[in-house]
């Protein structure tokens, strides 16, 4: 039996599976599989377009989830050869210019400033340090209920839709 390492926190089926923004994405599933099957009247036609519903604010989620809260911004030195430092969901990472303006990092150098080709091209354009920008595990619990908020709210107005369909269906 070979040990396998855990997941981290902010792994993808880590972060979603782990807190109640699983529970109010299933509650997005059933007002949106509640909905469209009012609209198709046919179950199979519901099935695929409820799936579909929540695979697009699946993917919106993913998308926004690292604007929910403000990040963090960790500095270190383009000396120490280990890049920006930090470890979390990255927002975004690069080096800072002697003006202050950020610059994402290259395909060819990479965060690391010990080499000597990726050192000239730091010194042209003034880079002073590293940065990163993200959220550290600190950031799980208001990043899960921002998220479930937001999701929540995608229900209700998914149920208040259907019940204006229902409505609508019955009169």
């Amino acid at each position: 039996m070979t040990d396998k390492p855990l997941a981290s926190w902010n792994d993808t089926p880590t972060f979603y599976t782990n807190g109640p923004v699983l529970v109010a994405l299933a509650l997005v599933g059933l007002a949106a599989g509640a909905l469209a099957g009012l609209a198709w009247r046919r179950s199979l036609a519901a099935l695929a377009t409820a799936l579909l519903a929540v695979s697009l604010v699946w993917v919106a989620l993913h998308s926004v989830l690292p604007h929910l809260w403000p990040a963090v911004t960790s500095v270190s030195s383009l000396d120490d050869g280990n890049g920006p430092a930090g470890d979390g969901i990255t927002i975004g990472k690069g080096f800072l210019t002697s003006t202050g303006a950020r610059h994402p990092l290259t395909a060819d150098c990479g965060p690391y400033a010990y080499d000597l080709e990726c050192r000239t091209v730091y010194n042209k354009l003034h880079a002073t340090a590293f940065y990163h920008e993200y959220h550290p595990i600190s950031h799980y619990w208001p990043l899960q209920l921002m998220a479930t908020v937001l999701l929540l709210a995608v229900t209700a107005v998914l149920a208040l839709a259907a019940f204006r369909v229902l409505r609508g269906r019955t009169r």
